[in-house]
């Protein structure tokens, strides 16, 4: 009987007769005996298969086979799609691999229907998704490759181009999102994860991409909403670790506006439902998004939301339902948003006073329907006045933040107090005192836009400390339309780009990275940006200083003078008297005429710049600026500092090893301040950058050249180790069997040492004004920030292998890992990934004998900090740089497992 025989060997029977199958339709040579054999897989695959099948008759093997299995189909069925056999994709393997490429175009409409695509519709769904993805990403075959070259490629770009259109078939235009959140009941939290990160990848693998994301975020709210409820009673999660996951994956891929209009479009329609709906919907988001631990996904779909909430009407934007919706009550429950709003978004850049007014609004309503609730935890108003005064009221913030980025933290300060009282003030986040600590350093400042927003802020603090006795200036200034003016100016291009590009604009290279590290990051010199190749600038031409026109309507009223007007705006004609013009603040026309063309002016010297290099170079350095001039645009929208920070640059790229050696000695000077070491770093950097190739960035969003794999360049000859070494560096120097490498197209690698070292042989200095490991932590961290930028810049080199076994020695004799401010230890774990970026794995050995890294000691730096570390990122960047080590050290080495 059917119930005596073992499963066992049914299932080897069906393998067999699959095996068999397979191998028939891919040795058959005729389009007719072809379709019958994909009709006798399509009865296989829907169970209707039976013993002495008419079908069969024309097949002797398959005719045996199917004779030799007992019972009836269900019991072939059964083996054929369970899982662990894997036998029902072994034949759709065959159909991709065979019949799509060579046969398909000869079928029918009906019949692809039929023999082909009906196939992969009725299988499972999760699968098939694993299946599908992975043939539409899969370079050629074995098989194929044995074949002839673009016969081998044709091929498989039809297959995989077949299995694309499969995968939109089922998941964008079918209904196989919904069956595979049914497949999921059974499975653990992992596999929901990598079913949904699977599904966050279609996208990429259709051409309408953002009409993909809209669709699959449809069906599967549509398809979650179903079975919401039942599972919040039965306290399952996998619905909502799979919607988190489809959403950072989505977000991860540049479709947060995408996200962000799905969501949008869901709580419009909430509007017109029940109560039932609108209660179903809540807890959709409210389990999903907690789920969400991604600080990069949810900071870019944050964004989104609040530039399609400004959009909206005025209601809408008193009332974000979207952001309610959202992460309304998710505020309370993820620490991971708290992090994302307050130092990713809020604190750490310029916003539009619009998007301040959403955000403060949708606390201030989150945080009473919390306390209505009796819940804890929610972001509040009054916890947003505290983080914003405490960063507000630092004494270096008036000096080193952007004048766009004070302005926004004053009117959050300024808009929150409107919206709270004395009382909540003085309760658990006690703002007043460092308010007023922010108002006295800003008062006593020289800048009158920053002494005006201390004004403005003064202002509103006495208003709601006592509404009857508001404090009054004598001034018909309106403080705080002045400082409404100056954030407007710093985010005038911000609401007219999307979200993702704003966002990505900020985003710096060490991803998760809080506002205390980016305090120098924030600092803003301008963008640099190259003039184009067939700009010409008539510096001096005769043509631009002509004033006459025959139009009579293009002279302007006050243009009577003479034609000697513009004798002293025209360009120096000496070294000499170009040095003078920069001393010469007081002559402003002058001054402002020669740093505008500062850069080309020493782009175009020769090499006698050399004779008078420190000269020109002190004079750029502590040109000042008058403080009338100090926001006004002076060529092509950029500002004088960012004149100069241009001209710094190209001083750098004229002269490298020089220039490089007088700004550095400077840095440590007790001359300068904390924005103008900051400036001296940037240039270096940005210079770096052009010397090996890479050429400027555009804002801070831009990433670091990564040092590409060395390993298989062919050796050189040059055996330079040129530079300044220090006492923490005898392995590096020790190093004798060491391959080289030559140098191609790569001119900062050269130059590279003397970069780097002179700018770390002083970390520890301490004189008048200086203090980088105490006081001045933000100028440590930046300068790790550099040197990693350094190892990237000098690429596939031997000068790049040397200087990261010199900057890991640093870092781990300096011990910058255990410093107590996280920026700095956030910086120091960006430098070891970039050590590990710039020495190839074959130097990393289990041997600590001086000529290679030690796999020992890099492990035990980024475990300790990856397990021990009090700041989440940090240990998310360690935990990064352990998992990099591993894969760089198993391409030498047998595995090993890494705790």
């Amino acid at each position: 009987m059917v119930e005596d025989i073992p499963a066992a060997m049914v299932e080897h029977k069906v393998a067999r007769l699959v095996h068999l199958l397979g191998k028939e339709v891919s040795s058959c040579r005729n389009v007719a005996r072809l379709k019958e054999l994909l009709r006798i897989a399509r009865r296989l695959n829907s169970g209707r298969l039976r013993p002495e099948d008419p079908d069969l008759q024309d097949w002797p093997d398959l005719d045996e086979a199917t004779r030799e299995l007992p019972g009836g189909g269900d019991s072939w069925h059964a083996a054929f799609m369970r899982k662990r056999l894997g036998l029902y994709l072994c034949l759709g393997e065959v159909l991709l691999s065979f019949v799509g490429p060579n046969w398909l175009a000869l079928f029918s409409t009906e019949e692809k229907e039929e023999l082909f695509y009906s196939y992969f519709d009725s299988g499972p769904k999760v699968q098939l998704l694993k299946f599908l993805v992975g043939k539409s990403t899969r370079g050629p075959s074995e098989q194929a490759e044995s074949r002839s070259g673009e016969l081998a490629h044709e091929v498989v770009k039809i297959s995989r181009e077949a299995a694309k259109s499969i995968l939109e078939r089922l998941f964008v235009h079918g209904d196989g999102v919904e069956i595979l959140l049914a497949e999921l009941d059974c499975c653990a939290r992992k596999d929901a994860k990598e079913v949904a990160a699977l599904v966050a990848s279609i996208p990429d693998r259709t051409d309408a991409q953002e009409q993909c994301v809209a669709t699959l975020l449809s069906k599967t709210l549509r398809a979650s909403s179903k079975r919401v409820v039942r599972d919040a009673e039965r306290n399952e999660e996998t619905v909502f670790v799979y919607l988190a996951t489809l959403i950072k994956g989505f977000c991860r891929r540049g479709f947060a506006h995408m996200v962000a209009q799905a969501a949008h479009a869901y709580a419009s329609r909430l509007e017109q439902g029940d109560l039932s709906q609108k209660y179903v919907a809540t807890i959709l988001w409210d389990k999903s998004m907690p789920h969400m631990k991604d600080l990069y996904a949810m900071e870019h779909l944050f964004h989104s939301l609040l530039l399609l909430e400004s959009e909206g009407d005025t209601k809408a934007r008193e009332t974000p339902r979207t952001l309610r919706l959202c992460f309304g009550n998710s505020l309370g429950a993820s620490s991971d948003l708290k992090i994302v709003l307050l130092d990713r978004i809020l604190l750490k850049r310029a916003l539009p006073l619009g998007y301040l007014r959403l955000v403060l609004g949708f606390l201030s309503q989150g945080a009473s329907d919390t306390e209505k609730r009796g819940g804890i935890g929610h972001l509040s108003v009054e916890e947003l006045i505290y983080r914003t005064s405490v960063m507000w009221s630092k004494e270096e913030s008036s000096g080193v933040l952007p004048l766009g980025h004070q302005a926004s933290l004053s009117t959050i300060i300024i808009e929150g107090l409107k919206l709270t009282d004395k009382d909540k003030l003085e309760g658990e986040y006690p703002s007043v005192p460092e308010i007023l600590k922010g108002i006295s350093s800003r008062l006593s400042n020289v800048n009158v836009s920053i002494r005006s927003h201390g004004m403005a802020v003064a202002k509103a603090l006495s208003f709601t400390l006592d509404p009857n006795r508001p404090l009054e200036f004598d001034s018909s200034v309106d403080f705080e339309q002045s400082l409404r003016e100056d954030l407007a100016r710093a985010t005038k291009h911000e609401s007219s780009k999307g979200a993702d590009e704003v966002v990505e604009k900020y985003t710096d290279k060490i991803e998760g990275e809080s506002h205390t590290k980016d305090i120098n990051a924030a600092v803003s010199y301008g963008t640099v940006c190259l003039i184009e190749e067939c700009e010409v600038l008539a510096l001096s031409d005769e043509s631009s200083s002509e004033s006459d026109s025959d139009d009579e309507s293009s002279l302007e009223a006050y243009d009577m003078s003479d034609d000697d007007v513009d004798v002293n705006a025209k360009l120096p004609s000496t070294l000499g008297s170009f040095i003078k013009a920069l001393r010469k603040s007081d002559d402003h026309e002058r001054f402002e005429f020669v740093l505008m063309h500062c850069e080309r002016l020493i782009s175009q010297l020769d090499s006698s710049v050399t004779s008078y290099l420190n000269d020109l170079t002190n004079a750029l350095l502590y040109a000042n600026i008058p403080e009338e001039f100090m926001k006004e645009d002076v060529r092509e929208g950029l500002t004088p500092l960012e004149c100069k920070l241009k001209g710094i640059i190209a001083l750098l790229v004229k002269a490298p090893v020089e220039t490089s050696g007088i700004l550095i000695n400077n840095f440590y000077s007790v001359h300068l301040g904390v924005s103008q070491r900051l400036m001296i770093l940037d240039a270096l950097k940005e210079s770096a950058l052009q010397l090996s190739g890479s050429g400027p960035a555009e804002g801070s969003s831009r990433s670091s050249p990564r040092a590409d794999s060395i390993e298989e360049k062919a050796p050189g000859l040059s055996e330079e180790t040129g530079g300044k070494t220090r006492i923490f560096a005898p392995i590096s120097l020790s190093r004798k069997e060491s391959p080289q490498y030559a140098l191609v197209g790569n001119e900062f690698a050269q130059v590279a040492h003397a970069f780097m070292l002179p700018l770390l042989s002083k970390y520890d200095h301490k004189g008048e004004g200086l203090d980088m490991v105490e006081r001045d932590f933000v100028l440590l961290g930046k300068i790790l920030q550099t040197s990693y930028t350094f190892l990237a810049c000098a690429g596939a080199t031997q000068q790049a292998i040397e200087l990261g076994f010199l900057l890991f020695e640093f870092v781990e004799g300096t011990r910058v890992l255990y410093h107590r401010e996280a920026f700095v230890r956030k910086s120091a774990v960006q430098a070891v990934r970039g050590v590990l970026s710039s020495v190839p794995s074959f130097l990393i050995g289990t041997y600590d004998d001086g000529s290679a890294l030690n796999y020992e000691r890099l492990h035990d730096v980024l475990i300790s900090l990856a397990k021990h570390d009090s700041d989440e990122e940090c240990r998310i960047l360690a935990a990064q740089g352990l998992h990099e080590l591993e894969q760089m050290y198993n391409k030498v080495l047998p595995k090993i497992e890494v705790l």
